[in-house]
This record gives C-alpha cells, structure tokens and sequence, in this order.
C-alpha cells in the first residue's frame, strides 16, 4: 500500500493531501520563532487502542512557545472511530490550551530547526458531543532526519504526539506512520531569538 492509499484508507484522504500547501505556509510562519524561545507548531495524527468495535484516533493541531520556565501553546482537536464509515464518527472535538511545561529536551539544531521532544500538561477543552474540560500529557516529538537528528531510544521513532488521558481506556493516543515509516503528521521546534530583516 502506497502513502496516497494508506492516507485514503485512514479517512482523510484529500483533506490531508490538499492541506499540505497550507501546513507548509503555518509552518515557514513557525519558523519565525519568538525572542521569548523557541517556537513549535505540529499537525499529525495519533492512534489509541480499540475498544470494542471503536478505532481511537485523534487529529491534533497546534501552536505555540517555549520559554524556560512553561509551555504556551493551544490548537484544536477531533477524537474520531476510525473503524466508522466516512465521514468518521466524531467522538468529541474541541480546542486544547497548555497549562504546564514538564520538560523540553533538545536532540540538536540543524539550521534554525531544533529536533527535541516537549512535554505539557494540557486541558482538552471538549466542546461536542457534551462540553467538559479534560487534563491529560501531551508530548510532541521533531525529528530532523536530514540532519541525522532522531530522538533515541527506539531504532526508528515516529515524529508526532502522545496524548495521555488518565483513566480513558483508549488511551494513550501514540504516533503512527505511513508504509516506509513516514510520519502521519508534520511537528517542528524553531529557533527563537531576534531577527533582522
């Protein structure tokens, strides 16, 4: 199965392919970084586990920066059944806002992109199908293979997001990749710092 194939198959088909020219604009805007640190903006896909007949995944968008002390950052959610006839059913969808840096921990820099992992705790601020506000750990992982940057600890770790949910049974929500190991999602850090134009 080819990555067009695989990406029709997950559902999101011509919203993924038509929606990298815009994911390339938000990111060169990223990457403008901020004086305060650096800068991260990701939009990727995550598979949770089965529960019954339901497929859990979530789609993850966001923004944001780092300063040394906390996280700021916010962005969008869809929980979506994978496993549902298109469109997928919408299970619970909303915003999300960090509240909590617990760390960012830097691979390496190549150019004015850093590899490095950010780790928050965020609230899932859940508008339908009922509202709720919902703590869970979000941590987003950027690699920069090019420059031989990649998190260790596993082989060939996939670039994107965990979300951990305490107490929901189809959690965590884990990074998932295409056939040959391409990433379901985009994630870059940028520098910070003041630029002259």
């Amino acid at each position: 199965m080819d990555r067009r194939e695989f990406v029709r198959t997950a559902g999101v088909g011509s919203l993924a392919l038509a929606s990298f020219p815009a994911i390339a604009n938000a990111l060169a805007g990223a990457a403008a970084g901020s004086e305060d640190g650096p800068a991260f903006y990701f939009l990727s896909f995550s598979k949770g586990k089965m529960v019954g007949a339901v497929d859990h995944w979530i789609v993850m968008s966001g923004s944001g920066k780092i300063t040394p002390s906390n996280a700021v950052g916010e962005g969008t959610f869809v929980h979506f059944d994978n496993a549902s006839a298109v469109p997928r059913a919408v299970l619970g969808s909303g915003t999300w806002k960090a509240k909590h840096l617990v760390r960012f921990a830097t691979i390496g820099s190549w150019g004015n992109f850093i590899a490095g992992i950010l780790e928050a705790d965020v609230h899932l601020v859940r508008e339908t199908p009922s509202p709720a506000v919902i703590p869970a750990r979000l941590k987003v992982t950027c690699n920069i293979g090019p420059a031989g940057l990649i998190n260790p600890g596993t082989p060939t770790p996939p670039e994107g997001f965990t979300l951990t949910v305490d107490g929901a049974p189809f959690s965590p929500f884990a990074p998932t990749t295409f056939p040959g190991g391409f990433p379901f999602g985009l994630t870059v850090f940028t520098m910070g710092g003041e630029r002259a134009d």
